[in-house]
């Protein structure tokens, strides 16, 4: 999961869902959390191989057609794979 903050000088937010799909962002050298204001979210599915002797596929892309405003504290934002349409690869 990535966070791109539409400022420019914003490091992207980058998180990895557990086994529950619970995730927490971490950004410039492993700060918590995403940088504050408007963000287009991009989810990775795929792209991991259980198996060290095998390539892993390329993972594939879901971007989330509206943006999500982050705000300095309590933010919790949930995604629904099956509503985001055909992943790009």
């Amino acid at each position: 999961m990535i966070f791109i903050s539409e400022s420019r000088d914003a490091a992207p937010a980058v998180g990895v869902t557990d086994a529950e799909g619970h995730y927490e962002l971490r950004y410039r050298g492993g700060m918590r959390g995403s940088p504050i204001g408007p963000c287009q979210v991009q989810l990775q599915v795929g792209g991991r191989s259980e198996d060290p002797e095998k390539p892993a596929p390329p993972p594939q892309t879901y971007t989330v057609p509206e943006n999500r405003t982050v705000f300095y504290e309590n933010n919790i934002f949930d995604f629904d794979l099956s509503t985001l349409g055909k992943p790009s690869i």
